[in-house]
């Protein structure tokens, strides 16, 4: 996580304003980075032009990402009023519990994420061993001296990041 978001990859944001609230002050910083990020100098440093859709959270951001995606105006106090939400309907909200989750290194419930679609350029990747996607599963009687079938099954895949400019 901490070399793969980086800033200067252009696909990592700081500061007190990059929190995730529903003033939508953070998801346009978010949007502005991803939109202005730039292909490695090895490859010219162009521009990717990369446009967000999916917009992941832990399940303690869920609500306020919510209310960036289907709510009609930006920070809605107990007085109403409010701007129009230009965030409405444009990013998909994709919660997930094991961002926040105390049992993995680099857990956060303030880390949030903004990626393109998969089909555009995915982030990661799942390998399969000479591309065989399903597992393996094979058999054997049981020893003299016992009665039954033995079983054992594996499954050879890899999971990793693969392009940062998503």
């Amino acid at each position: 996580h901490s070399t793969f978001f980086t800033s200067a990859r252009g696909n990592y944001i700081t500061g007190s304003t990059t929190t995730l609230l529903t003033d939508g002050v953070g998801l346009g910083l978010a949007v502005k980075a991803f939109r202005t990020m730039k292909s490695p100098s090895a490859d010219g440093a162009k521009r990717v032009n990369a446009r967000p859709s999916i917009l992941l959270v832990p399940p303690e951001l869920e609500v306020a990402a919510d209310k960036l995606f289907m709510g009609e105006k930006l920070n809605v106090g107990s007085a109403g009023g409010g701007d129009e939400n230009i965030y409405r309907n444009k990013y998909r909200v994709v919660p997930n519990a094991w961002l926040s989750d105390s049992a993995f290194t680099g857990y956060s419930t303030t880390a949030w994420y903004l990626f393109r679609a998969n089909n555009d350029m995915p982030m990661m990747i799942v390998s399969f061993l000479n591309g065989n996607q399903f597992p393996t599963v094979e058999s054997a009687d049981a020893d003299f001296d016992q009665l039954g079938i033995q079983f054992r099954g594996y499954h050879d895949f890899y999971a990793n990041q693969a392009e940062y400019l998503c």
